[in-house]
């Protein structure tokens, strides 16, 4: 990460742990880490970092931000925006390129899809100068195969050319420079593709900026895939994921129908406290009709949650002096998940 990006990060509004901002970024998923973004506002960046070099001596990125003025200690984690860091936050909006489409992030794997259709259009362009020997790109054995079987599912006379047509085609979906980018990332015959420095070199973005616009490209392709019901459609297979993890979707189906907290945990061979987490993530990512708040939370318990809560934010809520037996740390989360929404 870079200073600019982590400015971005803060707030002038809200102290925010340099510490959880590098955690999310990395795609780290505890539930403290997913509330904390969502209560941050940067949730939509979560694993953002993860295939680039992530958050490194943020003591001393930190230090620096606060030495030019834009930042300062709220406390020993905490960090805030200066009125000065505020308006320099503002004005790399409009100058420092962040993905467009990382909500979508969340909803497909995108470095598998982009192995694929790397090794499609390889291939492709191979094939169209008869060469059968040559360095393929890196992909597990379930993607090999599956454009091994694209491949020979439509080679004919017309392969090529309604590839090349589909590539024409995206591409002028997209803005001058995208186009370029993207056309450039791409792998054939004596082609082996632009690396982000080289990108960065040639057009005007940092090497990061050049990592971002790759994320929004694939992600665009993948809806433009999804859109234009072509025959690629099988490089789509598996790609969709969920926001929610399998083992926390599953929990939140058996509580849903009936399960006990110590059921699931039972049933599963799970900790209780890995049920609750569970739970949490899917109060987190779903709308606020969708989570069962009152199989859980009484209305006694919320009741004295709101009053004790009511006239204070969120962000600095101090479960340590909840001095309620019968409600603990798990309830006491969710609440804050449900006063969030």
């Amino acid at each position: 990460m870079n200073k600019k990006l982590l400015l971005l990060m803060l707030s002038n509004k809200q102290p925010r742990r340099l510490k959880l901002i590098k955690n999310l970024l990395d795609g780290k998923r505890t539930v403290s880490t997913l509330f904390w973004g969502s209560r941050y506002h940067i949730l939509e960046y979560s694993g953002m970092m993860k295939n680039f070099d992530s958050l490194q001596n943020e003591d001393k990125l930190i230090n620096e931000l606060i030495n030019n003025g834009y930042v300062f200690s709220y406390n020993k984690y905490q960090y805030k925006l200066t009125n000065k860091g505020k308006q320099k936050k503002d004005s790399l909006f409009e100058s420092f390129y962040l993905p467009k489409e990382l909500s979508y992030g969340f909803d497909y794997d995108i470095e598998k899809f982009k192995n694929r259709f790397l090794l499609l259009i390889q291939v492709t362009s191979e094939y169209s100068y008869h060469n059968s020997s040559y360095y393929p790109v890196q992909a597990d054995f379930y993607d090999t195969n599956l454009i091994k079987n694209l491949f020979h599912k439509y080679k004919n006379d017309n392969f090529i050319d309604d590839i090349y047509s589909f590539i024409k085609s995206f591409l002028s979906s997209l803005d001058e420079d995208k186009a370029n980018i993207f056309a450039n990332l791409l792998i054939g015959h004596n082609n082996y593709g632009l690396t982000y420095e080289q990108l960065s070199n040639r057009y005007n973005y940092s090497k990061m900026e050049i990592y971002f616009i790759n994320i929004d490209l694939w992600i665009l392709m993948i809806k433009f895939i999804e859109n234009s019901n072509s025959f690629l459609n099988s490089l789509l297979e598996n790609i969709v994921q969920s926001r929610i993890n399998s083992s926390a979707r599953r929990t939140f189906y058996e509580f849903n129908n009936g399960l006990t907290i110590f059921a699931i945990a039972k049933k599963y061979n799970l900790k209780e406290s890995t049920v609750k987490e569970h739970l949490l993530e899917n109060a987190i990512f779903l709308d606020t009709e969708q989570f069962p708040y009152d199989m859980i939370l009484s209305d006694n318990e919320v009741a004295i949650l709101n009053k004790k809560y009511l006239n204070q934010s969120i962000d600095f809520w101090n479960f340590n002096k909840l001095d309620i037996a019968n409600i603990d740390f798990f309830k006491f989360r969710l609440y804050q998940i449900m006063r969030s929404k």
